[in-house]
């Protein structure tokens, strides 16, 4: 009976540690499972955050990576086409890609509406105008009822931005599926979050897309996740509900600052406890050994699993970047002659695209610089080679890309002629300094060609082939801000009797005759500076040679002159002005010309002696018909400039409307009194400098009008005349005035 007691006892004392032991087990399992999911629940969120955060970054790099693409390729109009983004679309995350351009208008909408759409108010647009690229949800869609994610980077085009480049990511397809999955068998449901914590996708049924978490700041559920959210810790903490226990961890995609939430409802944890309790009180008795053992395993097991599984989808996300990025950038590396892709920080390169003779010239057993650095030694031509040499030194590329898209510069090469390179950013860091960046070269020969031809043909004069007026002012501009050399020479030259030939053989005689003297001109003087032709028959030559040879150059030039036959006109002749600069070294770039034409003058004049024109008595005539005007002006009607050929001194006077502008002297003169009153609205409309150039460009000779001025305090009347120089032209508007007494006082 004691043995039995005994074993009664013992065996209820046994089922009583059992069975508190079953009770202890029970509650501490409980507790353990609830840590193990919280805990399990946190290590997923966070692994899903980061494969959002690695996902949004890579869909940002790609819709800048188009932008930088099109700036350089495609003009804001042809924008406006669906076809231009299908490639493109085809390599990245993108469902689509939308162009709005700077008037905000959405232009590729009008494939789902049937007409544009305005986007001028939205978030994505103003932030895109303003050079500012990210991340927005869109909720309510015109064409459709599924949110989308909207990736957004500004388009530039000559240097300016020109609208905003818009890739779209389609919710149910692209996000979903990520947050579809369970957490160690407890259902989860994730809540995506933008950063205003508006809920662009989940997968509760509680949980709708579009709230905000914010606008529920009063509920104790929210105002944990509100305070998680605000401290980042990616953390995850227990909540109650109705007396039961749940589980919410927040976890922060810090690409875009937006928030994952993952939640285990109360009800679902409640159901996970409950039949691990069934389970428990059934088998615990008998299999306590095994199950501990059990546990130990599986949690073992598990830890393992998870981090393999870790490791597996890292790699396969890592391996997918790579290739989608190589993908895109070999879509768009057609249009260079080279291009390679360079990690700064690991100095490695990887060929995106190249010509094999190019590809022969890299070594990889050399660093990327120097074999960057070799192959410009072999292309480059030697003047060259020292400028490109500093350019690819990747030591300082990244500071000088530091806050730029792209850096580039030309140079000739040996066999492809002209060729530009440039480094653009790909990736940067968290200071914004450039670690990947794409190094391609572009062969512009034929453009360069354009770009000389259109330059040749604005300094050129288009009969002669000789510099033209323009590239003569711009030098003489240089000279006047430099000290001239020793051995500067200024010649004036004309030629004599072109008039007399275009009067009585023809112009296509006088365009001969000028073909005639530029090409001894050039011939004679061309090797050793500039010739310009300045006006009709007017050249002009500035050039370095010492005394000397200038006087050789003479002789030469005299003997080429009159040896000079052509077939319409049977001889040139050609007056000349010397000037060289070591005679007078206090002459300025003026005093010299003007002296050149007045030596000119004076050979002329000695040649039309020799042909018996008595150009003298030309000059005392013409000097006695300049006496009957009081006033005679030459004007520069593009500068509004004039100088005085002949006027009494009085005349300057500001009283009477005097100014060194042509526009402001005339207006003032009338509006000053000088003019009767009955006679300044005629006056002003025929002085005015629009109405005289209008007047001569249109192909007219000189006019004339009278008009009533004060004299002596009377008025009396005077005609104004007006008649264009020999040589006007729209490059050259100069125009004499004249103004003569009619009323003698």
């Amino acid at each position: 009976m004691r043995v039995s007691k005994l074993i009664f006892f013992a065996t209820v004392f046994t089922l009583i540690v059992i069975a508190g032991g079953v009770f202890v087990y029970v509650y501490e399992s409980r507790k353990t499972i609830i840590n193990n999911a919280s805990y399990t629940i946190q290590h997923e969120a966070i692994e899903k955050a980061g494969q959002f955060n690695n996902s949004f970054r890579f869909a940002e790099s790609s819709i800048k990576l188009v932008s930088l693409s099109l700036s350089n390729n495609q003009t804001p109009e042809n924008l406006t086409s669906y076809n231009i983004f299908a490639d493109y679309a085809d390599v990245s995350p993108f469902d689509r890609i939308h162009y709005i351009d700077e008037e905000g208008m959405n232009h590729l909408n009008s494939y789902e509406l049937l007409h544009p759409l305005s986007y001028k108010t939205s978030d994505v647009y103003i932030d895109g105008i303003n050079g500012k690229s990210g991340i927005s949800a869109d909720y309510k869609q015109p064409f459709s009822n599924q949110p989308v994610i909207t990736f957004y980077a500004p388009y530039y085009y000559d240097g300016q931005i020109r609208g905003v480049l818009n890739g779209i990511i389609n919710v149910e397809q692209y996000v979903m599926p990520l947050l579809k999955r369970n957490a160690y068998g407890h259902p989860v449901d994730y809540v995506l979050c933008d950063r205003d914590l508006n809920v662009v996708a989940t997968t509760s049924g509680d949980i709708p897309a579009g709230i905000c978490f914010k606008r529920y700041a009063d509920n104790a559920f929210v105002k944990d996740i509100l305070k998680h959210t605000d401290e980042r810790d990616n953390s995850s903490f227990k909540y109650t509900e109705d007396g039961k226990t749940g589980i919410c961890c927040v976890c922060d995609i810090e690409s875009v600052d937006w928030t994952l939430i993952a939640i285990v409802l109360p009800s679902s944890l409640k159901n996970s406890l409950k039949a691990f309790t069934a389970k428990s009180y059934y088998l615990i008795a008998f299999v306590v050994f095994i199950l501990l053992v059990y546990l130990c395993v599986r949690f073992y097991l598990h830890d393992k699993v998870i981090k393999q599984d870790e490791h597996e989808k890292y790699m396969e996300t890592l391996i997918d970047h790579q290739s989608t990025q190589i993908s895109m950038l070999s879509s768009f590396s057609g249009i260079y002659y080279s291009a390679h892709l360079i990690d700064l920080t690991s100095d490695t390169i990887a060929e995106i695209n190249s010509a094999p003779e190019l590809r022969k010239m890299l070594d990889p057993k050399l660093s990327v610089i120097e074999q960057i650095q070799n192959a410009i030694k072999l292309i480059a031509s030697p003047e060259y080679v020292d400028e490109m040499t500093a350019f690819t030194n990747l030591d300082t590329v990244a500071k000088r890309l530091k806050d730029k898209r792209i850096i580039s510069t030309e140079f000739l090469a040996v066999r492809y002629g002209w060729v530009r390179a440039s480094f653009i950013t790909v990736e940067k860091d968290e200071d914004n300094v450039p670690f990947k960046v794409l190094f391609v070269t572009q062969i512009i020969d034929d453009e360069k060609r354009r770009e000389e031809t259109l330059i040749s043909s604005a300094y050129n004069d288009e009969l002669t082939g000789l510099y033209n007026r323009r590239a003569y002012e711009n030098d003489l501009n240089v000279f006047r801000n430099s000290v001239l050399s020793t051995d500067f020479v200024y010649i004036s030259f004309d030629v004599n009797g072109l008039k007399n030939v275009n009067d009585t053989l023809g112009h296509e005689a006088g365009d001969e005759l000028i073909r005639g003297a530029a090409d001894c001109l050039n011939k004679c003087f061309g090797s050793y500076g500039k010739i310009y032709r300045t006006g009709g028959d007017e050249f002009q030559a500035i050039i370095n040679v010492s005394k000397n040879v200038l006087d050789d150059l003479k002789v030469i030039f005299e003997n080429t002159v009159d040896s000079w036959a052509g077939r319409l006109v049977a001889e040139l002749r050609i007056s000349a002005g010397y000037v060289v600069f070591a005679d007078d070294v206090s002459l300025s770039i003026s005093d010299i010309t003007k002296l050149a034409d007045q030596r000119m003058y004076k050979d002329k004049s000695k040649f039309y002696i020799s042909r018996g024109v008595d150009r003298r008595g030309q000059q005392a005539a013409f000097e006695v018909l300049c006496q009957s005007y009081t006033k005679i002006l030459k004007v520069d009607l593009e500068k509004d400039q004039y100088s005085i050929l002949q006027m009494n001194e009085i005349e300057k006077d500001s009283l009477k409307g005097f100014s060194e502008q042509l526009s402001v002297w005339l207006h003032n003169f009338a509006m000053s009194g000088q003019v009767h009153p009955d006679d300044v609205e005629e006056y002003l409309r025929k002085t005015d400098i629009g109405y005289i150039k209008s007047y001569f460009n249109n192909g007219n000779r000189d006019f004339s009008f009278q008009y009533r001025r004060k004299i002596n305090d009377e008025f009396r009347v005077v005609m104004m005349e007006l008649c264009p120089a020999k040589e006007y032209s729209s490059e050259n508007q100069t125009i004499y005035l004249y103004v003569k007494n009619i009323d003698k006082v």
